[in-house]
């Protein structure tokens, strides 16, 4: 593809959206679940005598539930749905860089690699000051991993990416002329 150029700035976007994914999920786990809890602990009867915390229970509550119980999976799904893109631009812009930017790109991934760290410890603190923190190792245990883990993640994915850009994988015009046909 003409003018695809697969930049490694992918993996700085994925460690910050990562991160701000994963608050976002946390803080709508909290919210939801207050106002799950809040509507459902009460026991609000109206005037015509229908109980606003069984009619909770039974429609709202199990949307909550339904997002409560499958967060993590939500998570996990966008992560690698990120990583899997940040490849899938690393191999469509095979041949078009220039062998010279490889140690360029290196640095730059020890950059990322150090922002991965910072990002990964302020998450860590964040996770450990929060007032739900009980709630987001519950329903984001393995979305979480993945953010504490964040230095690895992104130093692999880097490492996969450059090696998809810079690989000889010949594109389709090269493979048209085959000798002997």
């Amino acid at each position: 593809m003409k003018g695809n150029r697969g930049d490694i700035s992918l993996i700085a976007e994925f460690i910050v959206v990562a991160f701000i994914m994963v608050m976002l999920l946390g803080t709508l786990i909290y919210f939801s679940d207050q106002i799950n809890s809040a509507l459902i602990g009460t026991n609000i009867v109206t005037n015509n005598d229908i109980n606003i915390s069984d009619y909770t229970a039974d429609t709202v509550g199990r949307v909550t539930n339904a997002f409560l119980n499958n967060a993590d999976l939500i998570g996990v799904f966008f992560l690698f749905g990120m990583i899997l893109a940040i490849m899938f631009a690393g191999y469509l812009a095979r041949n078009t860089k220039l062998p010279i930017f490889f140690a360029v790109e290196i640095l730059v991934t020890v950059i990322f690699y150090i922002l991965a760290v910072y990002i990964s410890n302020a998450y860590e603190q964040v996770l450990g000051q929060l007032p739900y923190t009980d709630l987001m190792a519950q329903y984001l245990n393995n979305t979480s991993m993945l953010v504490l883990n964040l230095p690895l993640i992104t130093a692999v994915v880097a490492v996969i990416m450059m090696i998809l850009s810079y690989s000889a994988i010949p594109t389709r015009e090269d493979r048209t002329s085959v000798p002997g046909f």
